[in-house]
């Protein structure tokens, strides 16, 4: 369990700051599927930036993740 949802199991999340600093994030699942995708296709090359296409608050994230 990550550090960010450990009081989540008590019933709250904590906001850090103002919560209004931009969080880049990405699903396991999909950083997973990156990472095979370019152990297979010898093509892939350089750096890549692997985090989600839509930008959102670390208020935006904390609410989302409260309701899952």
């Amino acid at each position: 369990m990550s550090k960010l949802m450990a009081s989540g199991k008590f019933g709250f999340l904590i906001q850090t700051g103002t919560g209004l600093q931009y969080m880049p994030w990405i699903h396991v699942n999909d950083l997973c599927n990156i990472y095979i995708e370019a152990l297979e296709d010898s093509e892939i090359g350089g750096a890549y930036n692997a985090v989600a296409p839509q930008q959102v608050t670390h208020r935006e994230f904390i609410h989302v993740l409260a309701k899952l």
